[in-house]
């Protein structure tokens, strides 16, 4: 794993991207490697389903962010990027897979749905379609 000098982890803010999270953290300290943290608002509907909390949702990601990237640091992370956009999920995580160089990506198993089988839709397409390799957590 020495090879690995940038890690992305996309979050949704879910309790299974938070662990995500924590991996990322714990192997960019180890490695050591640098650290993007992506988190990707979809237009198209927020936890709920519904269109009304997406606005409400991008705020408390940039929150969720701040916090990751404040915890990342003092990790003793020294490169560490938060980053928010909007749009589908894995489309965007995979266009920051590819253009960011990235070397590891880390994401959960599922998102807010927890009655997911296996993998959520987002994690399954990140894994079908990534150009690097791809950890999961669960």
């Amino acid at each position: 794993m020495s090879d690995i000098k940038h890690i992305l982890v996309a979050t949704d803010g879910s309790p299974c991207a938070e662990r995500a999270f924590a991996k990322g953290v714990h192997l960019a300290v180890s490695l050591p490697a640098r650290l993007t943290i992506l988190a990707v608002v979809d237009p198209a509907g927020g936890r709920s389903g519904g269109t009304e909390d997406v606005e409400a949702l991008g705020h408390e990601m940039e929150g969720r962010l701040k916090e990751f990237g404040d915890a990342a640091v003092e990790a003793g992370i020294r490169h560490v990027y938060p980053v928010s956009e909007s749009g589908i999920p894995y489309s965007r995580i995979l266009r920051w897979a590819d253009e960011g160089e990235v070397d590891l990506l880390v994401l959960g198993g599922n998102g807010w749905d927890s009655r997911a089988p296996a993998l959520g839709d987002v994690a399954n397409h990140v894994v079908k379609f990534a150009t690097c390799p791809v950890l999961i957590v669960r």
